[in-house]
Protein backbone atom coordinates (compact mmCIF):
# COMPACT_ATOMS: atom_id res chain seq x y z
CA UNK A 1 0.00 0.00 0.00
CA UNK A 2 1.55 3.52 -1.25
CA UNK A 3 1.63 5.64 1.67
CA UNK A 4 0.39 9.45 1.16
CA UNK A 5 1.16 12.21 3.72
CA UNK A 6 -0.79 15.41 3.20
CA UNK A 7 1.71 17.59 4.50
CA UNK A 8 3.71 16.64 1.65
CA UNK A 9 1.53 19.26 -0.22
CA UNK A 10 1.44 22.69 1.31
CA UNK A 11 1.45 24.12 -2.15
CA UNK A 12 -1.71 21.77 -3.36
CA UNK A 13 -4.60 24.44 -3.25
CA UNK A 14 -7.70 22.62 -1.41
CA UNK A 15 -10.74 25.56 -2.07
CA UNK A 16 -13.67 25.88 0.59
CA UNK A 17 -16.40 28.05 0.68
CA UNK A 18 -15.84 31.80 1.09
CA UNK A 19 -15.44 32.52 4.95
CA UNK A 20 -14.10 29.04 5.93
CA UNK A 21 -10.45 29.65 5.52
CA UNK A 22 -8.10 33.01 5.59
CA UNK A 23 -6.77 33.78 2.10
CA UNK A 24 -4.08 30.38 0.75
CA UNK A 25 -4.95 29.07 4.34
CA UNK A 26 -6.94 26.14 2.49
CA UNK A 27 -4.40 23.59 1.22
CA UNK A 28 -4.26 19.76 1.40
CA UNK A 29 -1.47 20.00 3.90
CA UNK A 30 -4.02 21.94 6.34
CA UNK A 31 -7.27 20.49 5.75
CA UNK A 32 -6.40 17.38 2.97
CA UNK A 33 -6.53 14.07 5.34
CA UNK A 34 -9.70 12.92 4.11
CA UNK A 35 -8.30 13.75 0.46
CA UNK A 36 -4.98 12.05 1.19
CA UNK A 37 -6.99 8.80 2.54
CA UNK A 38 -9.97 8.43 -0.22
CA UNK A 39 -6.41 9.06 -2.60
CA UNK A 40 -4.63 5.63 -0.19
CA UNK A 41 -7.59 3.37 -0.70
CA UNK A 42 -8.56 4.36 -4.66
CA UNK A 43 -4.88 3.25 -5.27
CA UNK A 44 -5.13 0.66 -3.53
CA UNK A 45 -8.12 -1.18 -4.76
CA UNK A 46 -8.07 -0.27 -8.35
CA UNK A 47 -5.34 -0.34 -11.40
CA UNK A 48 -6.12 3.93 -11.50
CA UNK A 49 -3.87 6.39 -10.25
CA UNK A 50 -5.74 9.50 -10.31
CA UNK A 51 -3.20 12.81 -8.99
CA UNK A 52 -3.98 14.63 -5.89
CA UNK A 53 -5.41 17.16 -7.76
CA UNK A 54 -7.99 14.81 -9.46
CA UNK A 55 -8.82 14.00 -6.47
CA UNK A 56 -9.34 17.76 -5.30
CA UNK A 57 -11.15 18.05 -7.85
CA UNK A 58 -13.49 15.44 -7.08
CA UNK A 59 -14.32 16.92 -3.66
CA UNK A 60 -15.08 20.43 -5.31
CA UNK A 61 -17.67 18.66 -7.90
CA UNK A 62 -19.11 16.45 -5.15
CA UNK A 63 -19.73 19.30 -3.00
CA UNK A 64 -18.06 17.27 0.13
CA UNK A 65 -15.37 20.96 0.19
CA UNK A 66 -17.98 22.24 2.32
CA UNK A 67 -16.94 22.44 5.98
CA UNK A 68 -13.18 22.70 7.53
CA UNK A 69 -11.92 19.20 5.48
CA UNK A 70 -13.93 17.18 3.86
CA UNK A 71 -17.45 15.22 4.14
CA UNK A 72 -16.61 11.58 3.66
CA UNK A 73 -20.07 10.69 3.58
CA UNK A 74 -20.27 12.88 0.29
CA UNK A 75 -17.21 12.01 -1.20
CA UNK A 76 -17.05 8.53 -1.02
CA UNK A 77 -20.04 7.41 -2.67
CA UNK A 78 -19.13 9.95 -5.29
CA UNK A 79 -15.84 8.32 -5.78
CA UNK A 80 -16.86 4.83 -5.51
CA UNK A 81 -19.10 5.68 -8.61
CA UNK A 82 -16.08 7.26 -10.75
CA UNK A 83 -14.05 4.06 -9.80
CA UNK A 84 -16.08 1.05 -10.03
CA UNK A 85 -15.92 0.46 -5.99
CA UNK A 86 -18.75 -0.90 -4.15
CA UNK A 87 -19.41 2.16 -0.98
CA UNK A 88 -20.29 1.40 2.53
CA UNK A 89 -21.25 4.06 5.12
CA UNK A 90 -21.68 2.92 9.07
CA UNK A 91 -21.77 3.93 11.65
CA UNK A 92 -21.52 0.46 13.50
CA UNK A 93 -18.12 -0.88 14.74
CA UNK A 94 -19.27 -4.09 13.65
CA UNK A 95 -19.17 -3.86 10.39
CA UNK A 96 -15.49 -1.82 10.62
CA UNK A 97 -14.30 -4.83 12.23
CA UNK A 98 -15.61 -7.57 9.45
CA UNK A 99 -14.15 -5.16 6.79
CA UNK A 100 -10.64 -4.80 8.81
CA UNK A 101 -10.70 -8.55 9.60
CA UNK A 102 -11.06 -9.20 5.76
CA UNK A 103 -8.67 -7.41 4.47
CA UNK A 104 -10.64 -4.34 3.08
CA UNK A 105 -9.32 -0.61 3.82
CA UNK A 106 -11.79 1.69 5.80
CA UNK A 107 -11.73 5.42 6.20
CA UNK A 108 -12.54 6.19 9.99
CA UNK A 109 -12.81 9.47 11.14
CA UNK A 110 -11.44 10.07 14.46
CA UNK A 111 -13.05 12.56 16.98
CA UNK A 112 -10.32 14.91 17.92
CA UNK A 113 -10.51 16.60 21.30
CA UNK A 114 -13.22 16.34 23.14
CA UNK A 115 -14.53 17.25 26.98
CA UNK A 116 -13.44 13.57 28.11
CA UNK A 117 -9.98 14.17 26.46
CA UNK A 118 -7.08 14.60 23.66
CA UNK A 119 -7.48 12.73 20.41
CA UNK A 120 -5.33 9.90 19.66
CA UNK A 121 -4.79 10.66 16.22
CA UNK A 122 -5.58 14.68 16.17
CA UNK A 123 -6.53 17.46 18.25
CA UNK A 124 -9.61 17.87 15.49
CA UNK A 125 -11.46 15.82 13.41
CA UNK A 126 -9.30 13.76 11.20
CA UNK A 127 -9.48 10.83 8.90
CA UNK A 128 -7.07 8.10 8.96
CA UNK A 129 -7.32 4.61 6.76
CA UNK A 130 -7.58 1.34 8.47
CA UNK A 131 -6.01 -1.40 6.63
CA UNK A 132 -6.35 -4.32 8.64
CA UNK A 133 -7.02 -6.41 11.70
CA UNK A 134 -5.43 -9.03 13.46
CA UNK A 135 -5.10 -10.04 17.09
CA UNK A 136 -7.48 -6.96 17.82
CA UNK A 137 -4.91 -4.91 16.58
CA UNK A 138 -5.85 -2.60 13.56
CA UNK A 139 -3.06 -1.19 11.56
CA UNK A 140 -3.62 2.16 10.36
CA UNK A 141 -2.05 4.64 8.17
CA UNK A 142 -2.24 8.17 9.29
CA UNK A 143 -2.27 11.04 6.43
CA UNK A 144 -0.79 13.09 9.35
CA UNK A 145 1.42 11.05 11.01
CA UNK A 146 4.61 12.53 12.17
CA UNK A 147 8.27 11.29 14.39
CA UNK A 148 7.03 11.98 18.34
CA UNK A 149 3.03 12.64 17.31
CA UNK A 150 2.36 9.71 19.72
CA UNK A 151 4.83 11.24 22.34
CA UNK A 152 2.04 13.19 23.94
CA UNK A 153 1.12 12.03 27.41
CA UNK A 154 -2.21 11.77 26.44
CA UNK A 155 -1.28 8.96 23.48
CA UNK A 156 1.83 7.69 24.87
CA UNK A 157 1.93 3.96 24.38
CA UNK A 158 -1.70 3.53 22.44
CA UNK A 159 -0.36 3.79 18.88
CA UNK A 160 2.67 1.53 17.89
CA UNK A 161 4.69 3.44 15.52
CA UNK A 162 7.97 0.93 15.24
CA UNK A 163 7.05 0.39 11.48
CA UNK A 164 5.54 3.86 10.60
CA UNK A 165 4.46 4.59 8.45
CA UNK A 166 2.08 1.18 9.52
CA UNK A 167 1.05 2.29 12.88
CA UNK A 168 -0.65 -0.20 15.05
CA UNK A 169 -3.60 0.27 18.03
CA UNK A 170 -6.32 -1.74 19.39
CA UNK A 171 -9.11 -1.94 17.77
CA UNK A 172 -10.51 -0.88 21.17
CA UNK A 173 -8.91 2.34 21.29
CA UNK A 174 -9.64 2.84 17.61
CA UNK A 175 -13.43 2.53 18.45
CA UNK A 176 -13.29 4.44 21.55
CA UNK A 177 -11.29 7.96 19.93
CA UNK A 178 -13.79 7.24 16.99
CA UNK A 179 -16.98 7.30 19.41
CA UNK A 180 -15.49 10.40 21.87
CA UNK A 181 -17.65 12.86 19.91
CA UNK A 182 -21.00 11.20 19.69
CA UNK A 183 -20.91 9.78 16.50
CA UNK A 184 -18.66 7.08 14.96
CA UNK A 185 -18.61 7.14 10.73
CA UNK A 186 -16.60 4.81 8.76
CA UNK A 187 -16.40 5.18 4.78
CA UNK A 188 -15.85 1.75 3.46
CA UNK A 189 -14.62 1.14 -0.06
CA UNK A 190 -14.04 -1.90 -1.83
CA UNK A 191 -13.80 -3.95 -5.17
CA UNK A 192 -17.77 -4.93 -6.42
Amino acid sequence: MEYINQYDYPHIPYPHPEGVYAEGEATVARCGCGLCSIWMVVRMLTDQKPSLEDVVQMSVDSGANISHGTQMRILAPYVSEKYGLHCTLSTDPKVMRSYLEAGNPVIICAAGDTKEGVGLFSHVSHFIVGLSMEDETVCVLDPAYTPGKFDDPAREGKVRTDKAPFLYVSYEDLVKDSLRNGRIAFSILSRK
